[in-house]
């Protein structure tokens, strides 16, 4: 939800990247219940896979990502219905870094 969001930015939680082989992501997402995520995976050859994680969530990672929730600010973001939940788009400043770990935990 929008206040979720708004919280998340206000606590300036950390957004991270992490690069985990493609059978633990099928894996996560399976067991998260995302099947785009997962159909998206089975259709890959590469077996590494790249993800942005927030507060023990995971999402595929598609382009760079800001470091901190507090980078985003309230007149970037719009959440929208999608599917069975909620579509989040934002633009952000590409131009910061982002911090990365390594490892097969999701």
């Amino acid at each position: 939800t929008a206040h979720e969001v708004s919280t998340l930015v206000k606590e300036n939680v950390q957004i991270r990247t992490k690069t985990v082989s493609l059978g633990a992501a099928i894996e996560y997402f399976t067991n998260a219940g995302m099947r785009y995520s997962v159909s998206l995976l089975q259709s890959r050859n590469e077996s590494l896979v790249d993800l942005v994680q927030c507060r023990g969530e995971a999402a595929l990672y598609f382009q760079p990502l800001c470091p901190q929730a507090g980078c985003i600010t309230t007149n970037c973001y719009a959440l929208h219905p999608y599917d069975s939940g909620l579509a989040l788009a934002f633009s952000i400043d590409e131009s910061r870094g982002l911090s990365s770990t390594e490892g097969e935990d999701v």
